[in-house]
Protein backbone atom coordinates (compact mmCIF):
# COMPACT_ATOMS: atom_id res chain seq x y z
CA UNK A 1 0.00 0.00 0.00
CA UNK A 2 2.73 2.46 0.88
CA UNK A 3 4.12 2.18 -2.62
CA UNK A 4 1.25 4.43 -3.65
CA UNK A 5 1.73 6.74 -0.67
CA UNK A 6 5.31 7.64 -1.45
CA UNK A 7 4.82 8.08 -5.19
CA UNK A 8 4.92 11.71 -6.24
CA UNK A 9 2.49 12.80 -8.98
CA UNK A 10 5.52 14.00 -10.92
CA UNK A 11 9.10 12.77 -10.38
CA UNK A 12 11.02 15.28 -8.28
CA UNK A 13 14.74 15.86 -8.27
CA UNK A 14 16.76 17.73 -5.68
CA UNK A 15 16.45 21.07 -7.44
CA UNK A 16 12.68 20.74 -7.94
CA UNK A 17 13.09 21.06 -11.70
CA UNK A 18 10.23 18.61 -12.16
CA UNK A 19 8.04 19.68 -9.25
CA UNK A 20 4.31 19.42 -9.99
CA UNK A 21 2.94 22.65 -11.34
CA UNK A 22 0.15 24.53 -9.64
CA UNK A 23 -2.09 23.74 -12.63
CA UNK A 24 -1.47 20.01 -12.17
CA UNK A 25 -2.25 20.22 -8.45
CA UNK A 26 -5.45 22.15 -9.19
CA UNK A 27 -6.46 19.42 -11.63
CA UNK A 28 -5.70 16.82 -8.96
CA UNK A 29 -7.80 18.77 -6.47
CA UNK A 30 -10.84 18.84 -8.77
CA UNK A 31 -10.41 15.15 -9.61
CA UNK A 32 -10.22 14.22 -5.91
CA UNK A 33 -13.29 16.28 -5.05
CA UNK A 34 -15.36 14.59 -7.76
CA UNK A 35 -14.10 11.09 -6.88
CA UNK A 36 -14.55 11.48 -3.12
CA UNK A 37 -17.99 13.09 -3.35
CA UNK A 38 -19.10 10.26 -5.64
CA UNK A 39 -17.66 7.73 -3.19
CA UNK A 40 -19.48 9.34 -0.25
CA UNK A 41 -22.82 9.37 -2.10
CA UNK A 42 -22.50 5.75 -3.22
CA UNK A 43 -21.44 4.52 0.22
CA UNK A 44 -24.33 6.34 1.89
CA UNK A 45 -26.65 4.73 -0.65
CA UNK A 46 -25.09 1.34 0.07
CA UNK A 47 -25.62 1.80 3.82
CA UNK A 48 -29.27 2.60 3.19
CA UNK A 49 -29.64 -0.49 1.01
CA UNK A 50 -27.96 -2.72 3.60
CA UNK A 51 -30.17 -1.38 6.37
CA UNK A 52 -33.49 -1.46 4.53
CA UNK A 53 -33.29 -3.84 1.59
CA UNK A 54 -31.03 -6.67 2.73
CA UNK A 55 -32.74 -10.00 2.19
CA UNK A 56 -33.38 -12.37 5.04
CA UNK A 57 -30.48 -14.66 4.14
CA UNK A 58 -28.06 -11.73 4.30
CA UNK A 59 -29.07 -10.46 7.72
CA UNK A 60 -26.17 -12.28 9.40
CA UNK A 61 -23.68 -10.50 7.11
CA UNK A 62 -25.06 -7.03 7.76
CA UNK A 63 -22.41 -6.24 10.37
CA UNK A 64 -19.42 -6.94 8.12
CA UNK A 65 -21.06 -5.23 5.16
CA UNK A 66 -21.68 -2.12 7.23
CA UNK A 67 -18.16 -2.23 8.67
CA UNK A 68 -16.38 -2.09 5.33
CA UNK A 69 -18.80 0.50 3.97
CA UNK A 70 -18.36 2.79 6.97
CA UNK A 71 -14.55 2.61 6.74
CA UNK A 72 -14.77 3.42 3.01
CA UNK A 73 -16.98 6.38 3.89
CA UNK A 74 -14.47 7.60 6.48
CA UNK A 75 -11.60 7.42 3.98
CA UNK A 76 -13.56 9.28 1.28
CA UNK A 77 -14.60 12.01 3.75
CA UNK A 78 -11.04 12.55 4.98
CA UNK A 79 -9.75 12.51 1.42
CA UNK A 80 -12.26 15.18 0.41
CA UNK A 81 -11.37 17.50 3.28
CA UNK A 82 -7.62 16.93 3.56
CA UNK A 83 -6.30 15.46 0.29
CA UNK A 84 -2.86 14.75 1.81
CA UNK A 85 0.14 14.62 -0.49
CA UNK A 86 2.87 12.06 0.21
CA UNK A 87 6.11 11.98 -1.74
CA UNK A 88 9.71 10.95 -1.13
CA UNK A 89 12.35 12.93 -3.04
CA UNK A 90 15.85 11.56 -2.50
CA UNK A 91 14.82 9.34 0.39
CA UNK A 92 13.06 12.13 2.32
CA UNK A 93 9.44 11.32 3.19
CA UNK A 94 7.37 14.53 3.01
CA UNK A 95 3.67 14.99 3.75
CA UNK A 96 1.41 18.02 3.58
CA UNK A 97 -2.24 18.95 3.15
CA UNK A 98 -3.59 20.09 -0.20
CA UNK A 99 -7.34 19.77 0.28
CA UNK A 100 -10.30 21.94 1.21
CA UNK A 101 -8.76 22.61 4.64
CA UNK A 102 -5.32 24.10 4.08
CA UNK A 103 -2.91 24.97 5.42
CA UNK A 104 -2.84 23.94 9.07
CA UNK A 105 -0.05 25.01 11.43
CA UNK A 106 2.09 22.35 13.03
CA UNK A 107 1.53 20.02 14.76
CA UNK A 108 -1.99 19.94 13.28
CA UNK A 109 -0.70 19.21 9.78
CA UNK A 110 0.94 16.04 11.07
CA UNK A 111 -2.17 15.06 13.03
CA UNK A 112 -4.39 15.67 10.00
CA UNK A 113 -2.33 13.61 7.56
CA UNK A 114 -2.11 10.73 10.03
CA UNK A 115 -5.90 10.36 10.07
CA UNK A 116 -6.33 9.14 6.47
CA UNK A 117 -3.17 7.06 6.84
CA UNK A 118 -4.73 5.33 9.85
CA UNK A 119 -7.98 4.70 7.97
CA UNK A 120 -6.08 3.28 4.99
CA UNK A 121 -4.38 0.81 7.33
CA UNK A 122 -7.76 0.06 8.90
CA UNK A 123 -9.19 -0.67 5.47
CA UNK A 124 -6.65 -3.50 5.23
CA UNK A 125 -6.80 -4.79 8.79
CA UNK A 126 -10.59 -5.20 8.81
CA UNK A 127 -10.34 -7.76 5.98
CA UNK A 128 -9.32 -10.53 8.44
CA UNK A 129 -12.28 -9.47 10.61
CA UNK A 130 -14.63 -10.13 7.72
CA UNK A 131 -12.86 -13.42 6.97
CA UNK A 132 -13.12 -14.69 10.56
CA UNK A 133 -16.76 -13.60 10.79
CA UNK A 134 -17.68 -15.40 7.57
CA UNK A 135 -15.63 -18.46 8.56
CA UNK A 136 -17.56 -18.83 11.81
CA UNK A 137 -20.88 -18.37 10.02
CA UNK A 138 -20.21 -20.80 7.17
CA UNK A 139 -17.85 -23.41 8.64
CA UNK A 140 -18.92 -23.38 12.31
CA UNK A 141 -22.56 -22.55 11.67
CA UNK A 142 -22.55 -19.97 14.42
CA UNK A 143 -22.82 -16.20 14.38
CA UNK A 144 -20.14 -14.42 16.43
CA UNK A 145 -21.54 -12.47 19.34
CA UNK A 146 -21.42 -8.70 19.41
CA UNK A 147 -18.63 -8.91 22.00
CA UNK A 148 -16.49 -11.08 19.71
CA UNK A 149 -17.18 -8.78 16.77
CA UNK A 150 -16.20 -5.69 18.78
CA UNK A 151 -13.00 -7.43 19.96
CA UNK A 152 -12.07 -8.26 16.36
CA UNK A 153 -12.62 -4.65 15.33
CA UNK A 154 -10.60 -3.52 18.35
CA UNK A 155 -7.70 -5.74 17.25
CA UNK A 156 -7.85 -4.26 13.74
CA UNK A 157 -7.87 -0.74 15.17
CA UNK A 158 -4.95 -1.60 17.46
CA UNK A 159 -2.79 -2.89 14.60
CA UNK A 160 -3.64 0.14 12.46
CA UNK A 161 -2.90 2.51 15.34
CA UNK A 162 0.43 0.77 15.92
CA UNK A 163 1.56 1.31 12.35
CA UNK A 164 0.31 4.88 12.33
CA UNK A 165 2.09 5.66 15.61
CA UNK A 166 5.43 4.71 14.03
CA UNK A 167 4.90 7.25 11.27
CA UNK A 168 3.68 9.83 13.78
CA UNK A 169 6.74 9.37 15.99
CA UNK A 170 9.17 9.96 13.11
CA UNK A 171 7.21 12.78 11.49
CA UNK A 172 6.20 14.67 14.62
CA UNK A 173 7.64 18.21 14.52
CA UNK A 174 9.99 19.19 17.33
CA UNK A 175 12.41 21.99 18.08
CA UNK A 176 15.34 19.57 17.93
CA UNK A 177 14.37 18.69 14.36
CA UNK A 178 13.91 22.28 13.18
CA UNK A 179 17.30 22.46 11.47
CA UNK A 180 16.64 19.24 9.60
CA UNK A 181 13.16 20.41 8.64
CA UNK A 182 14.64 23.61 7.24
CA UNK A 183 16.90 21.48 5.07
CA UNK A 184 13.86 19.58 3.79
CA UNK A 185 11.99 22.81 2.98
CA UNK A 186 14.09 23.20 -0.18
CA UNK A 187 11.83 20.63 -1.85
CA UNK A 188 8.89 23.03 -1.47
CA UNK A 189 10.80 26.27 -1.99
CA UNK A 190 9.51 27.14 -5.46
CA UNK A 191 6.62 29.00 -7.06
CA UNK A 192 4.52 25.86 -7.47
CA UNK A 193 4.15 25.44 -3.69
CA UNK A 194 4.11 29.02 -2.40
CA UNK A 195 1.06 30.11 -0.43
CA UNK A 196 -0.72 33.39 -1.25
CA UNK A 197 1.40 35.11 1.41
CA UNK A 198 4.57 33.84 -0.28
CA UNK A 199 5.41 31.29 2.41
CA UNK A 200 5.95 27.54 2.21
CA UNK A 201 3.01 25.35 3.31
CA UNK A 202 3.42 23.56 6.66
CA UNK A 203 4.72 20.03 6.20
CA UNK A 204 6.24 17.08 8.05
CA UNK A 205 9.33 15.22 6.91
CA UNK A 206 11.56 12.33 7.93
CA UNK A 207 14.39 10.32 6.43
CA UNK A 208 12.63 7.50 4.60
CA UNK A 209 15.46 5.00 5.16
CA UNK A 210 15.31 5.31 8.95
CA UNK A 211 14.75 2.11 10.93
CA UNK A 212 11.28 3.03 12.17
CA UNK A 213 10.01 4.08 8.75
CA UNK A 214 11.48 0.92 7.24
CA UNK A 215 9.76 -1.24 9.85
CA UNK A 216 6.44 0.48 9.15
CA UNK A 217 6.87 -0.05 5.41
CA UNK A 218 7.72 -3.75 5.61
CA UNK A 219 5.05 -4.27 8.23
CA UNK A 220 2.58 -2.79 5.77
CA UNK A 221 3.81 -5.20 3.11
CA UNK A 222 3.14 -8.07 5.52
CA UNK A 223 -0.37 -6.84 6.26
CA UNK A 224 -1.04 -6.54 2.52
CA UNK A 225 0.12 -10.12 1.96
CA UNK A 226 -2.19 -11.42 4.69
CA UNK A 227 -5.08 -9.36 3.34
CA UNK A 228 -4.59 -10.62 -0.22
CA UNK A 229 -4.36 -14.23 0.97
CA UNK A 230 -7.75 -13.88 2.66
Amino acid sequence: MLSCLVRSPVPMDEDNAQAPTRQLRNLKFVNNVIANVLSIVLNLFLIAVIQTQAKKQLRHYRKVLLLSTIVDLMLASLGLVLQPIYFAPNGIFIILIDGIIRPLPQPWTTVAVMLPLFVMYLLLTIVPVSFIYRYMLICKNTEPSSRVFVCLIGAAIGVSAGYTSVWTFHLWPSSSASATTNNFSKYLDNEHWYLPDGGIPPFSAAVYVSLGIGMAFWGSVGVCHVTISL
